[in-house]
């Protein structure tokens, strides 16, 4: 369907264009920008992304500059440009903050956290996600419960903490099963079999690693 999406939102920039409407121009921009970033095209989402951001600015939309921003965090996440994407989604989390959006604010400190935990700079990354953790629950995001908890059970590992690690991914694993999530599940045992081979039992990691690969084998 994504051809068919593009066609429609070209066709709609061109309308607004031609009306003079900047802010639908803004809007249809940033879902090509996005289906471009899904599409893996990621040349052209750049391109678009960086080119509605200074539009929304333009506009006083800030909601809108923070759905750009963070989508170019997420292309310099995949540049591997890690630097500049932990600059924008500090901006992006600020901006959300600062208009109320706590769904904003929660995945954008987790891409945040995530960033952080690259670096090994395990406490920021802790905090971030046990404060991002917080605001899921608050608003009821289990996507986003499962998929905290299962970081946090990444840094915990990270640590050598492999009771706090194997809590953690059980917890996660609980929730993703509840939500059908395979691709969260398969990490969770993925993490629990990494915690079981540092502990050397090696049996059970061998079991829970094939048991993480067949949950992946039926994403397709």
């Amino acid at each position: 369907e994504y051809d068919r999406a593009t066609s429609l939102l070209e066709k709609s920039l061109a309308i607004s264009k031609e009306l003079g409407n900047n802010w639908f121009v803004a809007n249809s921009t940033h879902n090509l920008g996005l289906i471009a970033y899904n599409l893996g095209d990621i040349d052209r989402a750049q391109a678009l992304v960086e080119e509605n951001i200074k539009r929304w600015r333009e506009l006083g939309d800030k909601w809108g500059v923070a759905s750009s921003l963070r989508l170019m965090g997420n292309i310099c996440d995949d540049r591997s440009d890690f630097f500049r994407s932990r600059a924008i989604y500090e901006e992006c989390v600020e901006i959300y903050r600062e208009i109320g959006n706590k769904w904003g604010v929660a995945w954008t400190m987790h891409d945040l956290g995530d960033i952080e935990t690259r670096f090994e700079n395990y406490d920021e990354a802790e905090a971030l996600h046990r404060e991002n953790l917080a605001i899921f629950e608050e608003i009821g995001d289990k996507t986003g419960i499962t998929m905290s908890l299962h970081r946090l059970g990444r840094i915990s590992v990270g640590r050598s903490r492999y009771d706090d690690a194997a809590a953690l991914f059980n917890q996660s694993l609980e929730v993703a099963r509840g939500l059908g999530n395979r691709p969260v599940i398969a990490f969770s045992v993925g993490g629990l079999a990494e915690v079981a081979s540092a502990r050397g039992n090696l049996e059970l990691a061998a079991q829970l690693y094939g048991a993480a690969q067949a949950a992946l084998n039926t994403i397709g």
